[in-house]
């Protein structure tokens, strides 16, 4: 497992974050002998960049399965999803809320679903979530999620291709499609 962080965003807390919850989390719950290589960034673009070099490893490896936590904004999520366009490795990712806004997480996990969510893990990794104070239990749903090994969120994505005005492709932007926008924009009068 790559855990990508993004050191300053939002309160600028997502590596303690990471530390403090997150590692113990998977340590105990974990399956045995799970690797995990921690990398945080340095520079805007770099998240797509490690991820990128990960991906890429793993399918030299012949590693099925990676996986990709990532601490950060929407804005780290995007580099991740646009560094990776075009490799063909498949992946999962785990995302841990440490952004401004992170609209694309609590579009994932609105908080009107969070308790049944919860009812929804494994017995042990419930038990964790529910002796947690809430704050910290609302950031760690995907972190469950994986733990649990089934209870997933699906990601959508579309892409969009900018043309010069001979219709020539300059630039392919993927971006995810957040979904609590949409239900917000479909129930305008």
């Amino acid at each position: 497992m790559l855990i990508i962080s993004n050191p300053v965003a939002g309160d600028k807390k997502g590596s303690q974050f990471l530390k403090e919850h997150v590692i113990p989390l998977l340590t105990r719950h974990g399956s045995p002998g799970l690797a995990i290589d921690f990398e945080e960034t340095t520079a805007p673009g770099e998240a797509g960049l490690i991820a990128t070099k990960y991906l890429m490893d793993m399918t030299a490896r012949n590693i099925k399965d990676p996986v990709i936590m990532i601490s950060g904004g929407d804005t780290t999520i995007k580099e991740i999803i646009n560094g990776v366009t075009g490799i063909k490795q498949p992946a999962s990712a785990v995302i841990v809320p440490s952004g401004t806004a992170n609209a694309l997480y609590y579009s994932l996990f609105p908080p009107k679903e969070r308790e049944a969510f919860i009812q929804q893990l494994a017995t042990p990794i419930r038990g964790d979530a529910e002796s947690m104070p809430e704050e910290v239990q609302s950031k760690l749903l995907a972190v469950f999620s994986f733990l649990s090994s089934g209870v997933t969120r699906r990601l959508y994505s579309t892409r969009t291709e900018i043309v010069d005005p001979n219709a020539k492709v300059i630039n392919r932007i993927i971006s995810c499609v957040v979904v609590s926008s949409c239900e917000f924009a479909s129930s305008a009068p």
